[in-house]
């Protein structure tokens, strides 16, 4: 029994080993075979014509891509100059409404005099100096001349100074 079990084994080792080396032969024949074609002057032609086509094919699609990013960035400079254009009429129409007289009453007058002559002032200041009763009139006027765009607001602590534009 021993015997016929290393009979059985030695002849399964034998099959297996036949079958590597058949396949290490076959192997090494397909090598060499694609050995000898790439020698051949006509394959190599062939893979270097297959190759500039390739680098052909791939510098048409990057011209695309690059007519693309060039025309998307033609749209945003045309965006861009529009925008700009708007900004620059906006900005002569704010001054020549600045250039415009604005009528104020006799107060406002005296308050944006006081303004000048003292560079800047706060409610406090206006209140003491017209002899309002409480700070809220002389800041109510101040916030007005502000909003009108004739005097700065610049804030210190929990006092609010105006100043000449």
């Amino acid at each position: 029994m021993q015997n016929e079990e290393n009979a059985y084994k030695t002849d399964a080792n034998e099959a297996a080993y036949k079958l590597v080396g058949d396949t290490r032969e076959e192997i090494k024949r397909e090598a060499l075979s694609m050995a000898e074609k790439l020698n051949d002057p006509v394959i190599l032609g062939a893979l270097m014509y297959r190759t500039v086509q390739e680098k052909e094919n791939a510098n048409r699609l990057l011209k695309s891509i690059l007519e693309k990013i060039d025309a998307k960035f033609a749209q945003m400079d045309e965006r861009i100059g529009r925008l700009e254009e708007k900004l620059k009429t906006e900005n002569r129409m704010e001054t020549e409404m600045a250039g415009e007289e604005i009528l104020l009453p006799k107060q406002d007058e005296d308050i944006l005099g006081l303004v000048r002559r003292k560079g800047h002032v706060c409610a406090e200041e206006v209140r003491k100096e017209f002899g309002y009763k409480g700070p809220n009139a002389a800041s109510a006027r101040l916030s007005k001349l502000y909003q009108m765009g004739l005097l700065q607001k610049q804030q210190v602590g929990r006092r609010v100074y105006y100043k000449m534009k």
